[in-house]
């Protein structure tokens, strides 16, 4: 029984952690992540925030607009997300709405 409870959760672990579901995780967190960015004040910065989802290494407010910071991936540069309900922030890709995908440090 033990052994069955263990490879359960070891299955939930992978399905959520792979990278194919970072489009989940992003779905069901961007509602509670606008909140917060919403709230965050013009050059504020908060490490180590978890929202729906995610986690993020930092979340701050600048003049793209509001950077939630996810961390590097093994081997490659750091990514995240922009929220920016005004305008697009310089060469991001669209996600949706107001969010954009950043994949590299520059913005970082």
């Amino acid at each position: 029984m033990a052994k069955r409870i263990l490879y359960v959760l070891l299955a939930v672990v992978l399905v959520v952690d792979v990278p194919w579901a970072e489009d989940l995780r992003f779905a069901h967190s961007r509602a509670e992540m606008a909140e917060f960015a919403r709230g965050l004040g013009k050059g504020a910065e908060v490490r180590d925030v978890h929202l729906g989802w995610l986690s993020f290494a930092f979340v701050r407010h600048d003049d793209d607009g509001v950077v939630f910071y996810r961390g590097r991936t093994w081997g490659q540069d750091g990514y995240g997300y922009i929220w920016n309900p005004v305008r697009k922030p310089g060469e991001f890709r669209h996600l949706t709405g107001p969010w954009y995908w950043v994949w590299n440090d520059a913005h970082m």
